[in-house]
């Protein structure tokens, strides 16, 4: 084909290339963008199409508006409704939890197992809180600091400086059936009771005496103050002179606090904790024991605990305040002698092993008890006091008669026979059995 030919042919249609067109409205404002705007003439928008997409009327575009509004308010009211069932759950979870904790409720009230947990002095109740939930007492630890701190508030609004809660420092067993007041009112320093009882304690009066009177009027069970004087931690200057003590004979002192427990009246409230109880006798004896006393025992060459186990053994073999002085003198003079009178021989001493500790030991250990305390055995002052003497005794220990005797005994009027010699000890001896008064 030559050029002239090319010049007369027709000239086809230019084609157009294929499109696609995926534009997209998914926003409402764009739709009332387009609907102010929108006149008769067509304008498609928002559809997907191959080419000359149909045309939207106005009445369409308002449908499709109000079907997007509709979605986008039901997801919105769904999710709003599955939000607040979750914080239900967990306020209720929260709510039934700080119940258990506080009020004790849903634990079972016949579950008598103890934990033991160790508190030191001067803790406040946020602190005391702490602990609790560190041995899993309580699980809403913060909750029950907040009520703790409502309770004391409310109770105390119309005091001036009231008193902050004092817990005792030492073991205390708390049952896991508790509710939180009850926990920390096992640990207070005082239970407060209406129901309060007197009693009184006198002289000679062991530890197993004054424990057994004590359970006896429901002041604190026997069990539990044997419990809370082997492992409380009692601050006190005289309980500090155990230091000397060699670390068998301390274990061999059954009743730890025996000798401190001092003999007088007391007021104690029922169902008292046993700390707070045991307290109260060594705050008396704290008082009892004088400056005084204690330069006089430092006089002597004596610990605070030598005096109290010497006059423990005078409390009990002195029949009456008159006889503790000459009492004291003999047992100060062979104290004195040792190399002459070696053992102090003492029947109190061994009655004391047979009486308060055989009833409570298996029958195999009783005679290392009796080997550490009866003074006819053991050279020198028993392992520790055979009882709580009283201030006559305590005196009569440190400021002894003097006189040059080594030997007491009592006739079965308990008068008092005083002997210089071993022969003169035998020889009234065998006066008294003549006269059939003897002991």
């Amino acid at each position: 084909m030559d050029d002239r030919t090319q010049e007369f042919m027709p000239v086809p249609p230019e084609k157009k290339p294929f499109q696609l067109d995926m534009s997209f409205d998914d926003d409402a404002a764009d739709l009332d963008e387009l609907l102010a705007g929108f006149d008769d003439t067509p304008k498609p928008k928002g559809e997907v199409y191959f080419s000359n997409p149909p045309p939207r009327t106005k009445e369409q575009l308002l449908i499709i508006k109000k079907k997007k509004r509709k979605k986008t308010g039901f997801s919105s009211v769904m999710i709003l409704v599955i939000a607040s069932l979750c914080a239900a759950l967990v306020v209720s979870y929260i709510g039934i939890m700080a119940m258990r904790d506080i009020f004790a409720i849903g634990k079972d009230p016949t579950d008598t197992r103890e934990v033991p947990i160790v508190i030191s002095g001067n803790l406040s109740t946020a602190e005391v809180v702490d602990i609790l939930a560190d041995h899993n007492l309580i699980r809403m630890r913060t909750i029950n600091q907040w009520y703790a701190r409502f309770t004391y508030w409310l109770l105390h609004q119309n005091f001036e400086n009231p008193r902050a809660p004092v817990y005792l420092a030492g073991e205390h067993l708390i049952n896991v059936s508790w509710g939180l007041e009850e926990m920390l009112e096992s640990m207070r320093e005082q239970r407060r009771t209406a129901e309060t009882v007197t009693l009184t304690f006198p002289e000679n009066f062991t530890v197993r005496q004054v424990f057994t009177r004590l359970a006896d009027n429901r002041v604190a069970s026997f069990d539990s103050l044997m419990h809370a004087m082997r492992t409380a931690e009692f601050d006190y200057h005289f309980l500090r002179a155990f230091e000397h003590i060699d670390e068998d004979d301390l274990d061999g002192r059954f009743f730890l606090l025996e000798g401190y427990l001092f003999p007088d009246t007391y007021e104690f409230y029922v169902g008292e904790r046993p700390i707070s109880v045991l307290a109260r006798f060594l705050d008396n004896f704290n008082r009892r024991w004088t400056p005084e006393y204690h330069a006089r025992a430092r006089e002597l060459g004596m610990t605070v605990d030598e005096v109290i186990i010497l006059a423990s053994i005078i409390q009990h073999e002195a029949a009456n305040q008159e006889q503790m002085g000459p009492v004291s003198s003999v047992l100060h003079n062979r104290m004195n002698n040792l190399g002459v009178f070696p053992r102090l021989q003492c029947d109190a001493t061994r009655d004391y092993v047979m009486n308060n500790i055989a009833p409570l030991v298996p029958q195999g250990v009783v005679a290392h008890y009796n080997a550490i305390f009866n003074t006819y055995v053991r050279d020198g002052l028993p392992a520790g006091p055979i009882g709580n003497p009283g201030i006559d005794a305590i005196e009569a220990a440190l400021w002894p008669d003097e006189t040059d005797y080594y030997f007491f005994q009592h006739d079965r009027y308990r008068r008092i026979y005083m002997s210089r010699t071993r022969q003169e000890h035998n020889r009234i001896t065998a006066d008294l059995v003549i006269q059939g008064i003897n002991q």
